[in-house]
């Protein structure tokens, strides 16, 4: 209980910070959002007038109140300065497809990584092994953007596949997956080379281990070890890996939904940016960062369910690393 207490404590203080340095970064900001609205030839009286209506000479405090309790608020809710709507119902409108293309991705990694890692670890310092961990840093070296636009080339170069130019909101699950396949993928292939190289090296460092020897010694096959013994003992640390993995999918997500002219929170970010809709691009930052907070907090309760070895080290003080996790998973010593 005190554990969930202090991760609350934490969490709650992270996302204060977080939103206070938002809020200053925002407000220093060059230019004036009334006079973005406007115009540059507007008249100084008018500017004056839209920055009252739209509260920005209040004092700071107060506009800083406002920025993060409004958000919530339903008597009084915190509005976007360019759409005049309440921003957690543009948040909410554009969010889930945003989760969708992100999730996507993040399975699309798992289906690739997951297979190439454990023929990469079979064959361990053979031609499989060194060509798979080439094509993924090959990958991984292309930006996002410039994968999104290569593959887009190939497939209507090659296969004569046109991605629709708008997305199928209301249309079938199995149209708006089609029209999500390609920018998943662009964000997959590049942040192949993470996940695959996390678990292949977590798996490759288990063939030393004694229980795997045991196992040899008992006529056990080699592909039988990886599957039933290796790879859940490989899992815990690559669940660690797949959080950051999951973080910098989400990031990655805003800049392709560029590309593909997707209406998710990306574009909406971008939008808000380019007019100076401060309370809005800060609501959608604060509102990443919960969410890859969350993440991150959701992954280490994972990771301490599947060992609990993790809750004892923490109860002693013992610092848990990466490593030690990888280390003497094996509970197969008969």
């Amino acid at each position: 209980m005190r554990r969930i207490l202090r991760n609350l404590l934490a969490f709650i203080s992270l996302l204060l910070a977080i939103s206070i340095l938002l809020f200053a970064a925002f407000r220093f900001l060059p230019g004036d959002p009334a006079r973005a609205m406007l115009g540059l030839s507007a008249e100084e009286t008018k500017v004056q007038e839209l920055r009252h209506e739209l509260g920005l000479d209040k004092p700071l405090l107060e506009q800083y109140t406002q920025s993060i309790l409004g958000i919530f608020r339903q008597d009084k809710p915190l509005l976007s300065l360019r759409f005049k709507e309440p921003v957690l119902d543009l948040i909410k409108a554009r969010l889930p497809l945003s989760l969708s293309l992100a999730l996507f991705a993040f399975v699309l990694i798992l289906l690739i990584a997951i297979p190439l890692a454990l023929l990469a670890a079979y064959y361990d310092g053979r031609t499989a092994d060194w060509l798979s961990g080439i094509l993924t840093r090959i990958m991984q070296a292309i930006p996002p953007f410039f994968m999104a636009m290569l593959l887009s080339l190939i497939l209507a170069t090659l296969f004569n596949y046109y991605r629709p130019s708008f997305y199928p909101q209301n249309a079938a699950l199995s149209e708006r997956l089609k029209a999500l396949a390609l920018p998943a993928l662009a964000i997959a292939l590049p942040r192949l080379s993470q996940a695959f190289q996390f678990l292949r090296d977590a798996l490759v460092a288990e063939w030393s281990k004694d229980y795997v020897l045991t196992a040899r010694s008992q006529g056990a096959g080699r592909a039988r070890i990886l599957l039933s013994q290796l790879l859940p003992n490989a899992l815990i640390p690559f669940i660690t890996a797949s959080g950051l993995i999951f973080a910098e999918i989400l990031s990655s997500s805003l800049i392709i939904e560029q590309v593909f002219k997707l209406p998710g929170i990306g574009q909406l970010l971008f939008a808000a940016v380019a007019q100076l809709d401060f309370p809005l691009a800060q609501s959608i930052i604060l509102l990443l960062a919960c969410l890859i907070i969350s993440i991150n907090r959701a992954v280490d309760f994972l990771n301490r369910s599947l060992d609990p070895r993790l809750t004892i080290k923490s109860r002693s003080s013992s610092p848990v690393t990466l490593k030690a996790l990888g280390s003497n998973q094996g509970g197969y010593d008969d």
